[in-house]
């Protein structure tokens, strides 16, 4: 209990529980950029481009990524990353009704997404060494055990699914 307690004292551990949570909408505007083009448009070679063309946004995220770690940190990466999120998937909202300009934001949200790949490794290591130097000890094992506080937020995210679907 004491470890837990330590966990939800330390900000950066909250900040990426909190960038875990924001992360489900993205998958349901994936599926609903699907929906536009074999329901709505039905031009599957469009499609398939764009989707071929989707896949290149790691690569410019794994170009980007060092350049953004050096003048932002770890944690700034993040704090970027999760705010450019929210501001792709509120664009997403606005823009759902055109194609093209919600493949536009699905693309840039994709290539924030990727910056995770190089600097979420290190934030973890980071987390886990902010922790011990505020508690003295090392929780490791306990950081998974308390995430399980975020259950019932991820649970609600289930009703709003349906709502982002219609």
């Amino acid at each position: 209990i004491e470890g837990m307690v330590g966990i939800y004292k330390n900000k950066y551990w909250w900040i990426k529980q909190i960038a875990t949570i924001i992360g489900f909408l993205e998958s349901s505007f994936s599926v609903i950029f699907g929906w536009m083009y074999i329901y709505g448009t039905q031009d599957m070679v469009q499609y398939s481009l764009l989707t071929t063309v989707y896949g290149t946004a790691s690569t410019i995220a794994m170009v980007i990524t060092p350049l953004l770690l050096r003048k932002l940190g770890n944690r700034g990466i993040l704090l970027f990353h999760n705010v450019a999120n929210i501001g792709c998937l509120s664009l997403m909202f606005l823009v759902y009704k055109n194609p093209f300009l919600f493949f536009c934001c699905m693309y840039l949200n994709a290539v924030f997404n990727q910056l995770q790949l190089v600097y979420d490794p290190v934030l973890n290591a980071e987390v886990k060494d902010y922790q011990q130097f505020l508690t003295g000890k090392r929780v490791d094992f306990l950081l998974g055990s308390a995430a399980t506080i975020t259950v019932p937020i991820t649970l609600c995210t289930g009703l709003v699914i349906p709502f982002v679907y219609e």
